[in-house]
């Protein structure tokens, strides 16, 4: 139910965006190092000894907290609850993203995958057993966390010993030397890490103090929703960020503003059909997927859908800054709209301002992402000497919006069943358009 639900959505994001910012920005780094070349032995072991006293810490923190200040960040929420909740999540963030890195790194992807997937196959067999039971709990969600990634722990260890994958060297190994190396690549990226982390919080905490679990239930399902787009799009961008950095490197502009070109005005249409699709479809989802004590999630829901488009455009941008080596001005303008997001979301919920409900950070981020992207893109116009395009973009809105609410109208004339409305919308509409998408992206 949306209580429970939204006190579990809580903790899961304030205590990831936490174990974020006490890594500080390490594990980025030691997915480069190890990917430059093998590394000894003793520099992984550091490294994971580093993970560990992170998590005593935090652990050491959070046990010696005064009561009050604890229930200043998590409310009513039990501290042996959050302690639990940091372990589980620790190990399922630590775990999978350094063994990730390391099969990465040594191009054994396959293994990772396979991982993934068991695990999550593992994961729904628990579950269901357990709402089977009637004994699911956000304690005992949290145990099963913690215990499946014990079990992809001992996996992991297996398959690298049985399949003798090796990811160590041996060469001297100097404790000093590693720790600047770690030092000098992180060092930039503490200011915006601290950035995003209060960025995530404060907006999660805002809807926490002032609207409640129900607010915070409403807003995680239409954020978990919205993640649709950026699974499929995602892959995409890898490839973009991998053909812009070569392009780059040989001085060629020309290939450069041509993928910029076609993969943006891809990846905005596709994304603007999907978006439209389930804004459209945002009741029937919320009515047939989560039931009706979550109806009151439809403004929210149906916002969020609509906030994927510039989120897309927006990772877009992101990529190609990082892939032509801009991550001054990515990192300056995404610093500068978070800052500007502080005000806005207190003013939108607080007592002290309009106390609008979830929907109102959802509306920030729909038109600061807006905004942000016009932005980006301006600044990407210049570096490319290309128009921005705006007016035909919005020609595209327009168009895929209408196109999307006659093939809403169509499903619903087809049948009142919400499986069928979605093969029929898919086939008839997503996959063509995706097909579409697909060979316009073939002349690259």
């Amino acid at each position: 139910m949306p209580v429970e639900y939204g006190n579990y959505q809580y903790i899961t994001v304030i205590i990831t965006s936490i174990l974020v910012l006490s890594n500080l920005g390490t594990e980025k780094a030691y997915f480069t190092f190890i990917s430059q070349k093998p590394r000894p032995l003793k520099f992984h072991i550091v490294y994971y000894a580093w993970q560990v006293i992170q998590l005593c810490i935090l652990l050491l923190i959070f046990s010696i907290i005064e009561k009050e200040w604890l229930a200043l960040v998590f409310h009513d929420v039990e501290a042996r609850l959050v302690l639990i909740g940091l372990i589980a999540l620790f190990l399922s963030g630590s775990i999978q993203t350094t063994l990730g890195n390391i099969f990465e790194s040594v191009r054994e992807t396959k293994y990772i995958q396979m991982l993934s997937i068991g695990i999550a196959c593992l994961h729904l067999v628990l579950i269901f057993f357990f709402i089977r039971q009637d004994e699911l709990t956000i304690t005992l969600l949290f145990q099963v966390i913690a215990f499946e990634y014990i079990v992809y722990l001992i996996t992991a260890i297996n398959i690298i010993k049985r399949k003798r994958i090796s990811f160590t060297i041996v060469e001297e190994f100097n404790f000093k030397s590693s720790c600047l190396e770690f030092y000098h690549y992180s060092k930039p990226l503490v200011l915006f890490i601290l950035t995003v982390f209060l960025y995530t919080f404060f907006d999660r905490w805002l809807i926490q103090t002032y609207i409640g679990s129900e607010g915070q239930a409403f807003f995680s399902i239409a954020i978990q929703f919205s993640t649709l787009t950026a699974i499929i799009y995602s892959s995409i961008l890898k490839i973009f960020w991998k053909e812009v950095s070569e392009a780059i490197n040989n001085k060629d502009m020309e290939k450069v503003k041509k993928y910029f070109v076609h993969v943006s005005s891809n990846v905005f249409i596709f994304t603007t059909v999907l978006a439209t699709t389930l804004f459209f479809f945002s009741h029937d989802i919320i009515t047939h997927l989560y039931g009706t004590a979550y109806r009151e999630s439809l403004i929210v829901f149906q916002l969020i859908m609509l906030y994927t488009i510039p989120q897309s455009l927006g990772q877009l941008h992101a990529t190609y800054f990082i892939a032509t080596s801009q991550t001054k001005v990515y990192t300056t303008v995404s610093l500068i709209f978070m800052l500007i997001s502080f005000p806005i979301a207190f003013l939108l919920v607080s007592d002290m301002g309009f106390q609008f409900n979830e929907a109102g950070i959802a509306a920030k981020m729909l038109i600061l992402g807006l905004v942000g992207s016009i932005v980006s893109e301006y600044l990407i116009s210049r570096h490319l000497n290309i128009s921005m395009r705006l007016f035909n973009k919005l020609l595209i809105i327009v168009a895929v919006g209408f196109g999307t609410y006659l093939m809403y109208t169509f499903a619903n004339i087809v049948s009142d069943n919400i499986f069928v409305q979605a093969l029929t919308t898919a086939f008839l509409y997503i996959l063509p358009v995706s097909y579409y998408l697909f060979q316009r992206m073939k002349i690259l």
